[in-house]
């Protein structure tokens, strides 16, 4: 064969390998950005959960309590007596009167938190709080709180909330809610 005054632009082997190389080495440094950002996105989300929770139950607990008569311990949590009815479907407040039950189910469960809100004018309602609880405490904060109160289950004026977790490396979390003695 004859060869004309042209020449062929080609990539050589060792062109071929050393560009292979170099996408190589910027693939996986992506891969290590992507994956580092993916575990602070779950480090925050988690801490953003966890104020999430305490934020919602403090609500939850909030209204339930301040409008509660009293609140007793029960097997994995606490039933409160109170005026706060929560509506199903519009998560309206109504003055009507209710029975809420904050109960952590089993840890075979996955330590579900959740209320359940009995009434005579609507059905059982029964929603999920949380997951990964281990334990509820509800407790009275002041010294007049640890004397026998007027009635067995009365609602202190404030109350301290302890929620522990099924895992070991998560802190409690725990806050306080102050009450009116409304009913009193």
């Amino acid at each position: 064969m004859r060869r004309t005054g042209k020449t062929r632009a080609a990539l050589t082997l060792v062109e071929l390998v050393a560009a292979l190389a170099v996408t190589a080495a910027l693939v996986a440094a992506v891969l290590g950005v992507t994956t580092k950002l993916a575990r602070n996105e779950a480090v925050s989300k988690r801490t953003h959960d966890a104020a999430s929770l305490e934020e919602r139950l403090a609500d939850l607990l909030q209204e339930d309590l301040t409008h509660a008569k009293g609140f007793r311990e029960v097997s994995g949590g606490y039933v409160l007596r109170s005026h706060a009815h929560l509506e199903a479907k519009t998560l309206e407040r109504k003055h009507l009167p209710a029975t809420v039950t904050y109960r952590v189910l089993p840890k075979e469960a996955g330590g579900l938190l959740v209320r359940t809100q009995e009434s005579e004018f609507q059905p059982v309602v029964t929603e999920l709080v949380a997951v990964g609880v281990k334990t509820i405490r509800l407790q009275g904060t002041a010294k007049q709180d640890a004397l026998p109160p007027r009635a067995p289950d009365a609602v202190p004026a404030a109350v301290q909330v302890m929620i522990e977790f099924l895992e070991a490396d998560r802190q409690p979390v725990r806050w306080t809610i102050r009450t009116r003695a409304i009913w009193e």
